[in-house]
């Protein structure tokens, strides 16, 4: 099981979930080790959940539909998360292609499949700028604002202002993922 692997950013989405309630809404998932997140959407009322994932999985309950990042998906959500996924896009770790612009592309395509005025619920590792190679990304002053252009902050989790100072190692980095929840502004 998942045992909190993210640490303090699960509770950060517990109470953006109060904020920013999903109960009745088609939400979509971004990348999926586990199906923590799936879980967690459908306990707080999702409608449905859709996943997006490159490795091929199949469906154990009625309301959870999986896909890979090539089939077409005829739905439009009103919601989508993103925790500790984005980062690792076109570093070829989870067999996706190599892109050093993976992550930056992975934001601009869910503008296509989120609603106008949809939530994005997104966590990633927040430190200096950092890359270490095939694993993730860390995301400071130069690469966050990147990542969240275009979009409108509703609200953010776990930020305080030395978030972007912080000297991340390799290992640490999934133990510092604060949540930023955005809205598709078109």
């Amino acid at each position: 099981g998942q045992h909190n692997y993210y640490g303090a950013t699960d509770f950060y989405l517990y109470e953006a979930f109060k904020d920013h309630a999903i109960k009745d809404k088609d939400v979509c998932v971004m990348g999926s080790a586990h199906p923590w997140y799936e879980i967690m959407c459908l306990f707080f009322g999702a409608k449905s959940v859709s996943v997006i994932e490159y490795s091929k999985r199949k469906s154990f309950h009625e309301k959870i539909s999986y896909f890979q990042p090539h089939e077409k998906i005829n739905i439009k959500f009103d919601a989508c998360l993103s925790i500790s996924s984005f980062e690792h896009d076109g570093l070829g770790r989870y067999g996706d292609p190599l892109n050093p612009n993976g992550d930056l592309e992975a934001m601009k395509k869910i503008k296509q499949i989120l609603k106008p005025q949809g939530v994005m619920f997104l966590a990633l590792p927040v430190g200096k700028d950092a890359l270490w190679f095939n694993v993730h990304r860390v995301y400071g002053k130069i690469r966050f604002p990147k990542m969240i252009e275009g979009w409108r902050t509703l609200d953010k989790y776990g930020f305080n202002d030395s978030s972007f100072d912080l000297e991340i190692n390799n290992g640490e980095s999934t133990m510092y993922q604060p949540l930023i929840v955005l809205e598709n502004k078109i």
